[in-house]
């Protein structure tokens, strides 16, 4: 016989959100306790619990992306798959927006890492996402957490971003391996700097301090 369709429970502004994993007050009893395996109505159902406990990513069993992407190889025209993302996303942007306009921008890459992850075709959110991360970097840099801005521009160059917007993350990645001590992967970052701007006088500079380091 046909499986009712769940709706999705989301939580009232303000309301505590349970830790992932324990018992939902007041959810429905289908939701309380998800069924095992992989047909598409237990898939939503955890899926649904995922996102009243706001358990995005981390950790990954029973997490909506996990869910969504599971149900996504099982039952890629299912209902419940753009649904859940647009309810996650309703929750989630207004967050991320939140959080950048108050430049707590390690909060706000969460949320827009989210959203990608949720909908990989979202342009907005992905431009939203490179967009904070490059602030997180320059603020890492400016904390002189520079492990933390290798960390970053790691991750925008990962993203793929337009090959216009290569050079900025590639010197905010060689400037923190330079400053890191590992000078053989600063040169080597440099030196793709310069082949991105030709003209950069900081690319150029860097690279050749660099090599002088490596000669040493």
């Amino acid at each position: 016989p046909p499986q009712p369709q769940v709706q999705a429970v989301v939580p009232s502004p303000g309301a505590p959100i349970p830790v992932p994993g324990a018992p939902i007050p007041g959810a429905p009893a289908e939701l309380a306790q998800p069924p095992a395996g992989n047909t598409p109505p237990a898939i939503v159902q955890r899926a649904e619990k995922a996102l009243l406990e706001a358990h995005w990513i981390e950790p990954a069993h029973g997490s909506l992306v996990l869910e969504l992407t599971q149900l996504g190889l099982v039952d890629p025209g299912n209902e419940a798959i753009p649904r859940l993302r647009k309810a996650a996303e309703a929750r989630l942007w207004p967050q991320a927006e939140k959080a950048a306009a108050a430049h707590k921008w390690d909060e706000a890459v969460a949320a827009y890492r989210v959203v990608t992850k949720l909908s990989p075709d979202n342009v907005a959110a992905r431009e939203a996402l490179l967009n904070a991360l490059e602030s997180l970097g320059r603020a890492a840099v400016r904390a002189k957490d520079y492990e933390g801005a290798l960390s970053v521009a790691n991750e925008i160059l990962n993203l793929g971003p337009d090959p216009k917007a290569l050079f900025r993350p590639t010197m905010m990645r060689a400037d923190s391996l330079h400053r890191l001590g590992r000078y053989v992967e600063a040169r080597d970052a440099y030196r793709t700097a310069k082949k991105l701007n030709p003209r950069s006088k900081a690319a150029k500079k860097g690279y050749y301090r660099a090599s002088r380091k490596v000669q040493k």
